[in-house]
């Protein structure tokens, strides 16, 4: 997570599209991520600012 003071200065879609230029030149053929429910601002930046499209939810259950 990154503190307020250093949010919307374009330091996250510098390291999204660093991570997506460096899975290109291994040749991978997609980028994918799992964020918590809680995190709505990053559902925001990653589908208003790096495009990422919702593919999925992630179900988990606690058994202890």
């Amino acid at each position: 997570m990154t503190d307020a003071d250093h949010r919307s200065k374009g330091f996250g879609k510098q390291l999204f599209q660093y991570l997506v230029d460096w899975a290109e030149d291994k040749g991978c053929e997609k980028v994918a991520l799992s964020s918590g429910v809680q995190r709505d601002q990053a559902h925001r930046f990653y589908e208003d600012h790096v495009e990422m499209d919702r593919a999925s939810y992630v179900y988990t259950l606690d058994l202890s």
